[in-house]
């Protein structure tokens, strides 16, 4: 199993990042120890219905061996609403990436999860 750091006693502990956003994380390569130096405050995003990184072996397994546990979130659509919403050229060359499920508005997502962002770094940070 990988270990985001590994327990080699000589690794510096990370003092800079005072909290995070995590979108749709990849969850099948860490354990409990791997991510155990991890305390700081984190928003952890998962789509309702990714097919890609399915939540129960990613997202929900990362949020389940955090030493501190996450703030979770669930919005709607696939793995890829968390990229920007397309333009009309790149939805037509990429549709897999860019169109999402009928009712699925990527752009109100981004609204939604972009106050959501700078909601948590003002708890967690202060405004300034």
């Amino acid at each position: 199993m990988w270990r985001l750091l590994p327990n080699t006693g000589d690794v510096p502990k990370e003092t800079r990042i005072k909290a995070a956003v995590v979108m749709a994380p990849i969850g099948v390569v860490f354990d409990a120890e791997g991510l155990a130096g991890i305390g700081v405050p984190i928003r952890l995003y998962q789509a309702a219905d990714d097919h890609v990184l399915v939540n129960r072996w990613n997202a929900e397994r990362v949020r389940s061996l955090l030493p501190r546990p996450p703030e979770p979130a669930t919005v709607p659509g696939g793995h890829y609403v968390f990229l920007a919403p397309c333009s009309p050229a790149q939805a037509a060359a990429l549709p897999s990436l860019c169109v999402d499920a009928p009712g699925v508005d990527r752009a109100e997502v981004h609204r939604k999860i972009n106050a959501e962002i700078v909601d948590i770094f003002n708890r967690t940070l202060g405004p300034d």
